[in-house]
């Protein structure tokens, strides 16, 4: 079990849910996290596993495409549905990485003080890192990024998404 942003375990690592992802991603929808209630309120929208799922637009509330048409899902529901990716199968939280990896940052998610202490430490979209090597305990990691070492706890690691360099 991999951890997400919001201290929860999640059952696959190649899962991601839909509140930490951009417009643009789409993929199938692997399980949702819910009770009889979320599952039966997205089943009436066409949401349930096995079908696939666009991210069209939306920060906090996202716009979903389905197979159905069209809906907006608030913050609260759309941390509960979860999607194996399609076409971007090679993106990863950074956490999952393993030491000598290069990479190059997707996206990052959260918010407040801890996005912003990311974004001063160099942690944008598109910027290139290594993963030079984990403590013994496997947390926290180090970092090159940017031409300087950075250590990351590996449960702040788990809101960074990164894709591999070609």
């Amino acid at each position: 079990m991999a951890p997400n942003i919001h201290g929860k375990k999640h059952l696959c690592s190649s899962c991601n849910s839909v509140d930490r992802l951009s417009p643009g991603f789409r993929g199938i929808v692997s399980f949702i996290a819910g009770g009889y209630g979320v599952r039966r309120k997205l089943k009436r929208i066409g949401i349930t596993p096995g079908s696939k799922v666009e991210i069209i637009s939306g920060d906090r509330h996202k716009i979903l495409k389905t197979e159905t048409g069209e809906y907006e899902i608030r913050y609260g529901l759309s941390r509960k549905i979860f999607l194996r990716l399609e076409g971007h199968l090679k993106i990863r939280c950074l956490s999952l990485c393993s030491e000598g990896d290069r990479v190059k940052i997707r996206q990052v998610c959260g918010s407040g003080f801890f996005l912003r202490r990311l974004r001063e430490m160099g942690f944008i979209s598109g910027s290139e890192l290594e993963i030079v090597r984990y403590a013994p305990l496997k947390d926290p990691l180090e970092l090159r990024i940017s031409g300087y070492h950075v250590s990351l706890r590996v449960n702040e690691a788990d809101n960074i998404l990164v894709e591999d360099i070609e």
